[in-house]
């Protein structure tokens, strides 16, 4: 009986999963393919085959992959070892599951984006709990508006964090590091490695617009960061204020437009 419930589980929800595990799989084949002397670290949920477990997770809404669908294919994956991404595309609430609003006013666009909305000077910051790492690579798509503040506004990927506060966002207690877009004028904008207790460790002009797409990627193993930009690496540098954290997103000064997040643990 217990398998036919979950046979049933998986044909239901296989179509549905399809096209979020493809895409997975492209990310997951795009980080190996960066040249990472790290495995990528595979799923440790025991007792479930990777099939089930990848209906269950498209089941909830969740653009979660703990493994391939496949047990190989012709493009030589490694079937041993085989990797565990985590992809969200915030396309519906189940999305905001595992999402913590830390501050500010956070929402899913019905055009499935996550927004951070309130207006004013201060970071917002949103995070994952469950989604801590220590070497990792990870990317996330960011818009910005130009807003009553400006070259003020910030938008971007937060890694390596570690929330101190009980309520509220406080600088004095949280603690990480943000890859960000600011100082947007002239066509194009700075991109920002910071510190969240506001000290800017590396900063470089690239070029990009308001109301625009821009990806940002960050790959970190050990000290070294490496910064990306709509899919160009900007800057390696080496810092060793924080080792390991969540990841989340973070906003400054005006609204924040968010999607695409995904991330993988490098071993």
């Amino acid at each position: 009986m217990k398998r036919l419930i979950m046979a049933s589980i998986f044909g239901a929800t296989l179509l549905s999963c399809t096209h979020d595990t493809d895409r997975l799989r492209r990310l997951r084949q795009r980080f190996l393919d960066a040249g990472s002397d790290r495995d990528v670290a595979h799923d440790a949920r025991p007792g479930l085959d990777v099939r089930v477990r990848d209906a269950l997770d498209a089941e909830t809404g969740l653009d979660v992959i703990v493994s391939d669908v496949q047990s190989g294919d012709a493009e030589g994956d490694d079937v041993a070892n085989p990797p565990a991404c985590y992809a969200n595309g915030f396309n519906g609430d189940a999305n905001f599951a595992d999402f913590t609003m830390q501050n500010g006013i956070w929402v899913r666009h019905p055009d499935g984006y996550a927004q951070q909305t309130e207006i004013g000077g201060g970071w917002r910051v949103g995070y994952f709990p469950d989604r801590a790492y220590a070497d990792f690579q990870a990317s996330l798509r960011v818009r910005l508006s130009e807003g009553p503040f400006g070259s003020s506004q910030h938008a971007g990927l937060i890694f390596r964090y570690t929330r101190g506060s009980i309520t509220g966002y406080d600088e004095r207690l949280d603690r990480g590091y943000i890859l960000e877009i600011e100082n947007g004028h002239d066509g194009g904008f700075d991109l920002t490695l910071e510190d969240l207790n506001a000290s800017r460790l590396r900063t470089e002009r690239v070029t990009g617009a308001y109301d625009e797409w821009h990806t940002l990627t960050v790959r970190a193993i050990g000290p070294e960061i490496r910064a990306s930009f709509n899919d160009a690496e900007v800057f390696v540098l080496n810092n060793t204020l924080y080792t390991r954290g969540n990841v989340g997103l973070g906003s400054h000064a005006g609204r924040g437009d968010f999607d695409d997040l995904e991330a993988c643990e490098l071993r």
